[in-house]
């Protein structure tokens, strides 16, 4: 089952297997290691609209329970 089919219409996180980072302007930017992915366009397709560290920060913040976040096996 896909992504899409499995959490259409919903909320869900999904681990980037390790933190992030880029390089702009010389500087290392933090980015984090889960992505919280929101439904647009009529629930067909996601976005992400947060990327963090701090786990429980982000299933608290977009009330997303244990079951819909995806983590790297």
């Amino acid at each position: 089952m896909r992504l899409e089919e499995l959490f259409s219409g919903k909320l869900f996180i999904s681990d980037l297997g390790e933190t992030q980072t880029v390089v702009e302007n010389e500087k290392e930017i933090v980015i984090g290691q889960y992505a919280v992915w929101a439904p647009v366009n009529g629930a067909e397709k996601h976005q992400i609209v947060e990327v963090g560290d701090d786990l429980g920060l982000l299933m608290s913040k977009y009330n997303i329970s244990e079951e819909s976040v995806c983590v790297l096996a």
